[in-house]
């Protein structure tokens, strides 16, 4: 009796915090265990649909008992699930099938499957065809769980997409609704396609010009996708689009990541970094050389800086993650870089969103905030506010 009475106080304690945070626009949601916040967001003013926190649905921060939990996920299919006799089992992704069975692998499963029950309704497709396609793609879907995760704990509203428009939408306090669009650059086919190592003990990473490539075909693709919503009306002219970028579907790409994420550099027309010797004095200096485009296996230039042309307004700017989303989720601090765009019609200003690092054009110099690279003058923590 005296454990039931204890749970019953909690629960009570629990919702009434719940209903004093939603009257300040602010979750903050509390373990009744430990007391420690979960994390923190913001909601809705008005009451969401069955009185649950639209961004949450965990047990201590939604307005119905634990016994009625399951029944909100009944109707969701479990995100893993064994291979089935079917030629849908012969299309089924090795890392998935990986996740879903190795030893070493189950935190990694245990935190896909509680963004799947937490915010799996958040998704603009319907269960059955994202539990199918996460079978068959698991680099792009586990990026969608993590992107749609981050954003639930960013300070943002999540608000459930369309389903033919941007991958997510999101309202912020400071500056409205924004929209996301998640894209996973691949290997490639062909002549362009980036070789990948098998057996090789001693690797420096493939060459910047095949990754390069793959980049700036993902992005541009992206720009045009956005560029097409904002002409439907889907996306209004005075809410900022952002392309969410993974780069882990590429096997050792951030090896290439030294000075300045090679992403970061088909932006803005950053080249190789040499270093000049006068030979009278013996003086040594680093210069950066500007590159403009590289060309493909077609002899075709290739602009390398994207957010120098006009095409790209459509966009605020470029969040990216340099690891594959299985090494994401074993990290507690931040880890997403953002680069803004210099020519965005509608932008996001520096800061209100948490990112590990961001980049932006100031005076014609490039400029950071937090850590942006692994090396060099970008990998200095810095402070600093735009002006």
């Amino acid at each position: 009796m005296a454990s039931l009475l204890n749970q019953v106080y909690e629960e009570a304690a629990c919702l009434a915090r719940i209903d004093a945070a939603i009257k300040n626009r602010i979750c903050k949601a509390r373990d009744p265990r430990s007391g420690r916040v979960a994390h923190s967001h913001c909601v809705d003013a008005r009451p969401p649909r069955a009185g649950l926190c639209a961004t949450c649905w965990s047990p201590w921060c939604s307005r119905v008992t634990l016994a009625e939990m399951p029944r909100l996920h009944a109707d969701r299919p479990p995100l893993f699930a064994r291979t089935p006799d079917t030629e849908e089992g012969l299309t089924e992704d090795p890392l998935y099938r990986a996740t879903r069975d190795h030893v070493t692998k189950r935190p990694i499963k245990a935190a896909l499957t509680k963004v799947w029950r937490q915010y799996g309704h958040l998704l603009p497709e319907n269960a059955e065809r994202f539990v199918a396609e996460f079978r068959r793609d698991f680099h792009a879907r586990s990026w969608e769980l993590y992107i749609l995760r981050w954003l639930a704990r960013s300070g943002s509203t999540v608000i459930k997409a369309p389903g033919h428009g941007p991958d997510f939408c999101a309202e912020h306090p400071e500056f409205g609704r924004f929209w996301i669009e998640c894209v996973i650059p691949t290997v490639g086919k062909d002549a362009n396609r980036v070789w990948q190592r098998t057996t090789e003990r001693t690797w420096n990473g493939p060459p910047d010009g095949p990754i390069q490539l793959r980049y700036t075909s993902a992005i541009q693709g992206k720009i045009a996708k956005i560029a097409a919503y904002r002409a439907k009306g889907l996306v209004a002219a005075n809410e900022p689009a952002l392309i969410a970028m993974n780069q882990g579907a590429i096997l050792d790409s951030d090896l290439n990541d030294l000075e300045l994420p090679l992403a970061f550099r088909v932006l803005y027309g950053v080249g190789d970094i040499v270093m000049r010797i006068e030979t009278d004095t013996g003086r040594t200096s680093l210069e950066v050389q500007p590159q403009s485009a590289i060309s493909n296996a077609r002899g075709t230039p290739i602009s390398t800086m994207v957010f120098a042309e006009q095409s790209s307004h459509v966009v605020a700017g470029l969040i990216l993650a340099r690891a594959s989303t299985i090494n994401l989720f074993d990290h507690r601090r931040r880890l997403l870089l953002l680069a803004h765009n210099p020519l965005a019609s509608t932008a996001v200003s520096v800061g209100l969103l948490p990112m590990r690092g961001e980049l932006w054009v100031e005076g014609g110099h490039l400029v950071h905030r937090g850590v942006v690279s692994p090396y060099g003058r970008f990998s200095q923590r810095s402070r600093r506010q735009p002006r």
